[in-house]
């Protein structure tokens, strides 16, 4: 406590109160031109003060080539619901942080973090912050699945056509596969139109268990596809992971019955024994035959591989 009073008037003064020796690692302290210590006494005072929360780095989990999911434990919120998330990076600098979410004081607390680069070492540590302040945990590392890219898999160049709609009422045209555990980033159909059908080309992954949609994007309009042979796609705008039996699909919304303008669609004979074309109308039908489609994807490497190795086969 500093004052500009008036020196040496012992009439008109402050009283400041002190006690003995309660804090023995503290004491008094007078100043007037220098410091004095009063040792063996102590101020009477009280000071506020804020306590930051204290949060807890759990291990990551799920890393996949892209991806991985951070968690974390508020251990102590501080006397207030806190904004918890994480920093992450490829150094300690980190430089990236998730959302937040609200949580007290015992609550966990994690977030998937996507756009990650393959076969790379990440570090993240959660934070908490109140109103005043902010703590952070410590820091926790994981590594990305290695995965090869550019690659494809195909079915070659079709033997002959089959009328999409048109005066047959196929909706879904495509081919039922199993893709095993690589990350799908486009998929290709071989198709051309005849006359000027109209209505909207959507490319979609379904699951055969229960036909439900795993991945859809819009091509465009039936009437924009080329009057000759020519290969059409769509890119995802964020590639999945697939690991099981679906179906890759063209689907489309044109006019059925109607013989002077449709899609026709390429395929060929029996070429990969566990898959087959497959068709929509109400239900699905398999012949046996082969779509003529391409889809790119990545696929993780052998174990082994040291992280941060480029690996690259171009198509």
């Amino acid at each position: 406590m500093e004052w500009g009073g008036a020196l040496g008037d012992g009439a008109n003064c402050l009283a400041f109160f002190a006690a003995g020796d309660v804090k023995p690692s503290e004491n008094v302290v007078r100043y007037s031109d220098s410091w004095l210590n009063m040792l063996g006494n102590d101020a009477t005072y009280r000071y506020t003060y804020t306590v930051a929360p204290t949060v807890t780095t759990d291990p990551p989990t799920d890393e996949e080539d892209t991806s991985g999911i951070a968690h974390g434990t508020l251990d102590d919120d501080a006397g207030e619901t806190c904004q918890c998330g994480f920093e992450y990076g490829e150094t300690i600098a980190y430089g990236n942080t998730t959302p937040t979410e609200g949580k007290t004081t015992g609550q966990t607390f994690a977030q998937t973090i996507t756009g990650l680069h393959g076969n790379t070492l990440y570090h993240v540590r959660a934070f908490a912050q109140s109103s005043i302040d902010i703590g952070y945990g410590a820091d926790q590392v994981f590594t990305t699945d290695p995965e090869i890219d550019g690659l494809k898999e195909e079915q070659p160049e079709g033997e002959f056509t089959l009328v999409f709609a048109g005066d047959v009422n196929w909706d879904r045209i495509g081919q039922l596969l199993t893709i095993p555990n690589r990350v799908v980033k486009a998929v290709y159909f071989k198709t051309k139109r005849v006359g000027a059908p109209s209505g909207t080309i959507t490319f979609t992954i379904r699951k055969t268990s229960d036909d439900s949609i795993i991945v859809s994007k819009v091509w465009g309009n039936a009437g924009d596809v080329e009057l000759y042979a020519n290969w059409i796609h769509v890119a995802w705008d964020t590639p999945i992971r697939i690991n099981e039996q679906v179906r890759i699909l063209m689907e489309w919304s044109g006019a059925f019955g109607d013989g002077a303008n449709y899609l026709e669609w390429w395929a060929a004979g029996d070429v990969k024994p566990a898959e087959t074309a497959t068709r929509y109308y109400g239900t699905y039908n398999q012949p046996a035959w082969d779509a003529t489609y391409i889809y790119s994807y990545r696929r993780p490497v052998p174990p082994g591989v040291p992280p941060g190795t480029q690996l690259l086969i171009s198509e």
